[in-house]
């Protein structure tokens, strides 16, 4: 599958929520996860390249230490080591499958959590463009 372009991705993420407000309105049963305000300045937003595809995020700014992160992951596979925080991942658009480690392979629809703690790798893998929200636990 073909690399997204970093600027093409951040379009799709500056289209996909345009505000915290209309996130939180799409996501009425995450509302108290996505307080806060959505990061405006693109400079600050997160890109990563894969062989196979790209994730793109930004901050939802909570005031926390590491502020969650809300974004999208275009069609791919990815593997994330969870080496300083531990992350819950809650998907707010599409579906994807998620694993980690070795446990078996979960189907995660809208609305679908799944949790990898620290010294794990979370596997993910999806044919469609998905959202997702990001918390972060650091260690202890």
């Amino acid at each position: 599958m073909p690399i997204i372009n970093k600027d093409e991705a951040i379009k799709q993420l500056l289209a996909a929520w345009k505000d915290a407000e209309e996130l939180r309105g799409q996501n009425t049963n995450l509302a108290n996860l996505l307080r806060g305000t959505l990061d405006p300045n693109p400079e600050n937003f997160h890109y990563y390249p894969f062989e196979n595809g790209a994730v793109v995020s930004r901050n939802l700014l909570q005031g926390l230490p590491k502020n969650p992160t809300i974004g999208l992951i275009f069609p791919g596979r990815y593997n994330f080591s969870m080496k300083d925080y531990a992350e819950a991942m809650y998907i707010l658009k599409g579906s994807l499958y998620g694993q980690v480690n070795d446990r078996p392979r979960e189907f995660l629809p809208k609305g679908g959590l799944i949790i990898a703690p620290i010294g794990t790798t979370l596997k993910l893998e999806t044919e469609r463009l998905a959202g997702y929200l990001c918390r972060y636990t650091p260690k202890a």
